[in-house]
């Protein structure tokens, strides 16, 4: 049996289930290398290879994806012309405007986040499915939303300020953009820095 990743042990060493699972977040400063996951520069790498096809990532600025033809381009695939396969140009175009890129299903083509996936549902009793979230500096990631289920998010690279909106009598299962709350109004606050986690139920 190999090493359990550090990420894993902090589902088990910390009594996740029992102090956070539901219950309530938890930001746990440091607690997981970033070895072996997908850097940036490889990020960079599988653009300009070119293979990387919507759905598998998508484009979003401020809530809102562009045309798919916008970050896009059709290649010749053994005689037959198969649109989008990502254009590299036109998304750091995109990248520059402001835009977040958002990589999905990362467990189908990454094998290193396929392992420690295969490690923390052997503890969760949940399904899990890994995103990336590709943010230039200076840009806001996404608007105030509601996720339609439980997160781990662990800092790659860079910094990203983190706000969380506790209203009570309003938690529901239900994901979305939230347009009519004030993005003021949040009850936490905080950076997340590489190798830092962050649960949020």
């Amino acid at each position: 049996m190999g090493t359990v990743h550090p990420l894993t042990r902090l589902i088990d060493d910390v009594d996740f289930m029992g102090a956070f699972w539901n219950k309530k977040h938890g930001l746990f400063k440091n607690a997981s290398p970033i070895a072996g996951m997908l850097s940036e520069a490889a990020i960079q790498e599988i653009l300009e290879v070119g293979l990387l096809r919507w759905p598998y990532f998508m484009l979003l600025k401020e809530g809102i994806q562009p045309a798919i033809s916008d970050f896009t381009r059709t290649r010749n695939v053994r005689g037959q012309g198969v649109s989008g396969f990502a254009d590299a140009g036109k998304i750091r175009k995109l990248l520059d405007g402001g835009a977040t890129m958002k990589l999905s299903q990362l467990e189908d083509w990454h094998l290193p986040t396929r392992r420690l996936m295969d490690e923390i549902e052997s503890r969760l009793p949940a399904e899990l499915k890994a995103y990336i979230f590709y943010t230039p500096c200076d840009n806001t990631g996404m608007l105030p939303h509601r996720d339609p289920s439980h997160v781990l998010a662990l800092q790659i690279a860079g910094a990203k300020e983190w706000r969380i909106y506790d209203a009570p009598g309003k938690v529901d299962s239900r994901g979305g953009l939230l347009p009519d709350l004030d993005a003021d109004g949040h009850s936490h606050s905080f950076v997340m820095e590489p190798g830092d986690v962050l649960y949020l139920p």
